[in-house]
């Protein structure tokens, strides 16, 4: 008797075999999104105290600028080129009326969000590194594109990579 007979033969044992096959499929399924998760969002970012020459890593939570050693911090943005060493691409910081909201907005969750607002973007200043306390512009002009655009030494814009604390 083949298996074709037996499962005709048997019907109760082959709406069992379906239903075990579709639920151990189901498990399969769940534990393989499960396993992947949700994107694990950063707990760290680099800020410098001394214009981007050396960074450290520090809570994502603190707003720049602050005060770190008795010293002014700035966010900094470091990236790799393939086979290169770590830099600061730019560094960042909010304006002072822009602090104030994101600290007011820390300090009360239940109010929304101020990254939110179109306008922030006007409130986050960027600059080189290694140009002292000059060269804060505002993100949202053409000359901020100049500065944020990264490339390695050979011109090469595919090769880099942000680095992660």
């Amino acid at each position: 008797m083949g298996i074709r007979e037996k499962m005709n033969n048997n019907p109760g044992m082959t709406t069992g075999i379906t239903a075990a096959i579709i639920v151990i499929a189901l498990i399969v399924i769940v534990w393989q999104l499960a396993g992947s998760g949700a994107p694990k969002l950063p707990t760290k970012a680099f800020f410098t105290i001394d214009d981007g020459a050396t960074w450290f890593a520090d809570s994502v939570k603190n707003r720049a600028p602050f005060q770190h050693d008795g010293k002014t911090a700035y966010k900094v943005h470091v990236f790799k080129c393939a086979g290169g060493q770590p830099f600061v691409a730019y560094m960042e910081r909010y304006t002072p009326e822009a602090l104030k909201k994101m600290q007011q907005a820390d300090a009360n969750p239940d109010a929304p969000p101020p990254f939110l607002d179109p306008m922030m973007m006007a409130s986050i200043e960027v600059k080189a590194p290694g140009t002292g306390d000059k060269g804060w512009i505002s993100m949202n002009t053409a000359q901020a594109m100049t500065i944020t655009r990264i490339t390695c030494k050979d011109g090469d814009s595919n090769s880099i990579e942000p680095v992660i604390p």
